[in-house]
């Protein structure tokens, strides 16, 4: 997928699946910080994520998901602006 912008904001995505205010999401909150960030959010995710940016995210992308900002330069990668 070549440069693309989504309408989605990565911060809205996150809060809807994680349960929290998307206000809230500092760019280096990850689970440590945002307690409803469990292993069955982080896949609930991870699956949000490839619906909303039409992305297919490899393991490698799923283990390196540890903060808001760690997200967005994944979803960069992928060509993705979110």
């Amino acid at each position: 997928m070549s440069d693309t912008t989504r309408s989605a904001d990565l911060r809205d995505v996150m809060g809807q699946v994680l349960g929290v205010n998307a206000s809230e999401l500092a760019d280096d909150f990850g689970p440590n910080q945002v307690a409803t960030w469990t292993s069955l959010k982080h896949l609930e995710l991870v699956v949000s994520l490839e619906e909303v940016y039409g992305v297919s995210l490899t393991q490698q992308d799923v283990r390196a998901m540890r903060s808001v900002a760690a997200v967005r330069e994944i979803l960069a990668g992928h060509g993705v602006t979110a």
